[in-house]
Protein backbone atom coordinates (compact mmCIF):
# COMPACT_ATOMS: atom_id res chain seq x y z
CA UNK A 1 0.00 0.00 0.00
CA UNK A 2 1.48 3.20 -1.06
CA UNK A 3 2.13 5.91 1.68
CA UNK A 4 0.35 9.32 1.30
CA UNK A 5 3.37 11.13 1.73
CA UNK A 6 2.12 14.50 0.83
CA UNK A 7 -0.76 14.55 2.75
CA UNK A 8 1.89 14.34 6.19
CA UNK A 9 3.48 17.56 5.16
CA UNK A 10 2.87 20.84 8.07
CA UNK A 11 0.55 23.12 5.35
CA UNK A 12 -1.35 19.74 4.55
CA UNK A 13 -2.10 19.82 8.10
CA UNK A 14 -2.74 22.61 9.11
CA UNK A 15 0.53 22.72 11.97
CA UNK A 16 2.92 25.75 11.59
CA UNK A 17 5.79 24.44 13.40
CA UNK A 18 8.46 22.16 10.89
CA UNK A 19 7.64 19.52 12.78
CA UNK A 20 5.88 17.31 10.18
CA UNK A 21 8.49 17.99 7.60
CA UNK A 22 11.13 16.98 9.58
CA UNK A 23 9.31 13.60 10.13
CA UNK A 24 8.39 13.11 6.34
CA UNK A 25 12.00 13.93 5.84
CA UNK A 26 13.37 10.92 8.06
CA UNK A 27 10.68 8.62 6.18
CA UNK A 28 12.05 9.69 3.04
CA UNK A 29 15.38 8.61 4.45
CA UNK A 30 14.31 5.25 5.12
CA UNK A 31 12.49 5.17 1.97
CA UNK A 32 14.11 7.11 -0.69
CA UNK A 33 11.34 6.06 -3.54
CA UNK A 34 9.15 8.64 -1.57
CA UNK A 35 11.53 11.63 -2.33
CA UNK A 36 9.70 11.13 -6.15
CA UNK A 37 6.19 13.09 -4.34
CA UNK A 38 7.90 15.06 -2.60
CA UNK A 39 9.69 16.15 -6.30
CA UNK A 40 6.94 16.38 -8.03
CA UNK A 41 5.41 18.84 -5.60
CA UNK A 42 8.13 21.37 -5.58
CA UNK A 43 6.51 23.03 -8.58
CA UNK A 44 2.84 22.96 -6.80
CA UNK A 45 0.95 26.27 -7.14
CA UNK A 46 0.12 26.12 -3.65
CA UNK A 47 2.99 28.25 -2.48
CA UNK A 48 3.17 26.73 0.92
CA UNK A 49 2.78 23.01 -0.28
CA UNK A 50 6.13 23.56 -2.28
CA UNK A 51 7.82 25.10 0.25
CA UNK A 52 6.88 22.12 2.36
CA UNK A 53 8.61 19.81 -0.18
CA UNK A 54 11.57 21.95 -0.61
CA UNK A 55 12.41 21.95 3.46
CA UNK A 56 11.98 18.17 3.09
CA UNK A 57 14.73 18.26 0.32
CA UNK A 58 16.83 20.56 2.88
CA UNK A 59 16.46 18.34 5.75
CA UNK A 60 17.53 14.52 3.92
CA UNK A 61 20.12 16.54 2.23
CA UNK A 62 21.64 17.52 5.89
CA UNK A 63 22.71 14.01 6.18
CA UNK A 64 22.10 12.31 2.94
CA UNK A 65 22.93 14.49 0.05
CA UNK A 66 23.59 11.83 -2.59
CA UNK A 67 19.20 11.16 -2.21
CA UNK A 68 18.25 14.13 -3.28
CA UNK A 69 21.40 15.05 -6.16
CA UNK A 70 18.45 13.74 -9.07
CA UNK A 71 16.96 16.67 -8.05
CA UNK A 72 18.76 19.11 -8.63
CA UNK A 73 17.26 20.81 -11.72
CA UNK A 74 13.68 20.93 -10.02
CA UNK A 75 15.49 22.81 -7.32
CA UNK A 76 17.25 24.96 -9.58
CA UNK A 77 13.65 25.95 -11.30
CA UNK A 78 12.62 27.01 -7.96
CA UNK A 79 15.51 29.80 -7.38
CA UNK A 80 13.00 32.18 -9.60
CA UNK A 81 9.75 31.91 -7.37
CA UNK A 82 8.56 34.46 -5.81
CA UNK A 83 7.88 33.07 -2.76
CA UNK A 84 10.84 33.86 -0.24
CA UNK A 85 10.48 30.45 1.95
CA UNK A 86 10.40 28.31 -1.24
CA UNK A 87 13.39 30.02 -2.59
CA UNK A 88 15.50 29.86 0.57
CA UNK A 89 14.38 26.08 1.02
CA UNK A 90 15.66 24.93 -2.17
CA UNK A 91 19.09 27.21 -2.17
CA UNK A 92 19.74 26.03 0.78
CA UNK A 93 19.41 22.02 -0.53
CA UNK A 94 21.63 23.31 -3.61
CA UNK A 95 24.01 24.57 -0.95
CA UNK A 96 24.26 21.02 0.73
CA UNK A 97 24.49 19.35 -2.53
CA UNK A 98 26.54 21.60 -4.97
CA UNK A 99 30.16 19.87 -4.84
CA UNK A 100 28.81 16.98 -5.95
CA UNK A 101 26.88 18.68 -8.85
CA UNK A 102 29.37 20.71 -10.14
CA UNK A 103 28.13 21.48 -14.06
CA UNK A 104 24.97 22.15 -12.12
CA UNK A 105 25.89 24.89 -10.28
CA UNK A 106 28.36 26.18 -12.93
CA UNK A 107 25.60 26.67 -15.27
CA UNK A 108 23.62 28.72 -12.91
CA UNK A 109 26.51 30.47 -11.80
CA UNK A 110 25.61 34.28 -12.96
CA UNK A 111 21.85 34.05 -11.85
CA UNK A 112 23.48 32.96 -8.05
CA UNK A 113 25.59 35.89 -8.59
CA UNK A 114 22.69 38.06 -9.38
CA UNK A 115 20.74 37.12 -5.93
CA UNK A 116 23.66 37.79 -4.11
CA UNK A 117 23.74 40.96 -5.21
CA UNK A 118 19.68 41.71 -5.32
CA UNK A 119 17.56 39.53 -2.98
CA UNK A 120 16.08 41.06 -0.44
CA UNK A 121 16.12 38.00 1.56
CA UNK A 122 19.40 37.89 3.80
CA UNK A 123 19.11 34.07 4.41
CA UNK A 124 18.62 33.66 0.79
CA UNK A 125 21.82 35.19 0.40
CA UNK A 126 23.20 33.22 2.84
CA UNK A 127 22.44 29.97 1.30
CA UNK A 128 23.05 31.54 -2.01
CA UNK A 129 26.83 32.21 -0.83
CA UNK A 130 27.21 28.89 0.93
CA UNK A 131 26.50 27.25 -2.67
CA UNK A 132 29.35 28.86 -4.80
CA UNK A 133 31.60 28.51 -1.44
CA UNK A 134 30.92 25.07 -1.24
CA UNK A 135 31.13 24.51 -5.53
CA UNK A 136 34.37 26.28 -4.80
CA UNK A 137 35.66 22.73 -3.48
CA UNK A 138 34.80 20.52 -5.68
CA UNK A 139 37.86 20.92 -8.43
CA UNK A 140 40.17 23.18 -9.63
CA UNK A 141 37.87 24.38 -12.40
CA UNK A 142 35.28 24.97 -10.17
CA UNK A 143 37.68 27.08 -8.08
CA UNK A 144 38.90 29.34 -10.73
CA UNK A 145 35.20 30.21 -11.43
CA UNK A 146 34.08 30.59 -8.15
CA UNK A 147 36.75 32.41 -6.60
CA UNK A 148 35.84 35.85 -8.74
CA UNK A 149 31.83 35.49 -7.48
CA UNK A 150 33.23 35.16 -4.10
CA UNK A 151 35.90 38.01 -4.72
CA UNK A 152 32.96 40.05 -5.17
CA UNK A 153 30.08 39.12 -2.43
CA UNK A 154 33.20 39.61 0.04
CA UNK A 155 32.27 43.26 0.22
CA UNK A 156 28.45 43.16 -0.52
CA UNK A 157 26.24 44.27 1.90
CA UNK A 158 28.94 45.67 4.04
CA UNK A 159 30.77 42.34 4.14
CA UNK A 160 27.60 40.92 5.48
CA UNK A 161 28.40 38.10 4.08
CA UNK A 162 31.74 37.95 4.84
CA UNK A 163 32.41 34.90 7.13
CA UNK A 164 30.55 32.38 4.46
CA UNK A 165 32.81 33.76 1.84
CA UNK A 166 36.17 32.53 3.74
CA UNK A 167 34.93 29.14 4.07
CA UNK A 168 34.61 29.33 0.42
CA UNK A 169 38.03 30.55 -0.10
CA UNK A 170 39.50 27.79 2.66
CA UNK A 171 37.62 25.05 0.21
CA UNK A 172 39.99 26.90 -2.81
CA UNK A 173 43.16 27.19 -0.72
CA UNK A 174 42.93 23.08 0.00
CA UNK A 175 42.99 22.40 -3.54
CA UNK A 176 45.10 26.02 -4.92
CA UNK A 177 47.74 26.61 -2.59
CA UNK A 178 49.26 28.72 -4.96
CA UNK A 179 46.23 31.58 -3.79
CA UNK A 180 48.42 31.14 -0.74
CA UNK A 181 49.41 35.50 -0.68
CA UNK A 182 46.04 36.43 -2.00
CA UNK A 183 44.36 34.73 1.11
CA UNK A 184 46.74 35.93 3.87
CA UNK A 185 45.53 39.44 2.61
CA UNK A 186 41.74 38.71 2.76
CA UNK A 187 42.55 37.12 6.40
CA UNK A 188 44.62 40.01 6.93
CA UNK A 189 41.87 42.74 6.35
CA UNK A 190 39.27 40.80 8.19
CA UNK A 191 41.12 39.89 11.53
CA UNK A 192 39.95 43.00 13.73
CA UNK A 193 35.97 42.79 11.71
CA UNK A 194 33.71 43.85 14.34
CA UNK A 195 31.52 40.71 13.97
CA UNK A 196 32.64 38.00 15.71
CA UNK A 197 32.34 35.48 13.36
CA UNK A 198 34.31 36.75 10.64
CA UNK A 199 37.21 37.53 12.92
CA UNK A 200 36.83 33.90 13.53
CA UNK A 201 36.69 32.57 10.01
CA UNK A 202 39.52 34.85 9.18
CA UNK A 203 41.86 33.26 12.15
CA UNK A 204 40.74 29.96 10.39
CA UNK A 205 41.97 30.63 6.95
CA UNK A 206 45.35 32.04 8.70
CA UNK A 207 46.01 28.61 10.28
CA UNK A 208 44.97 26.32 7.39
CA UNK A 209 47.20 28.94 5.22
CA UNK A 210 50.07 28.03 8.25
CA UNK A 211 49.12 24.56 7.96
CA UNK A 212 49.46 23.92 4.21
CA UNK A 213 52.91 22.39 3.23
Amino acid sequence: MNENIISQLASQMNIKSNVPNKTVAKKCIKNPILLKEIAIHLSDKDLKLAADCAEVMTEVALSNPELITRFVDSLISLLKSKDSRTKWESMHALSLIAEKVPDHIFSILPEIEQITQTDKSIIVRDYATDTVAKYAGASIEAASHAYPVLKKILYLWDSRHAARVIEGLINIYKINPAMKKEFEKIAEEFKDHPKAIIRKTSLKLKKVISLKL
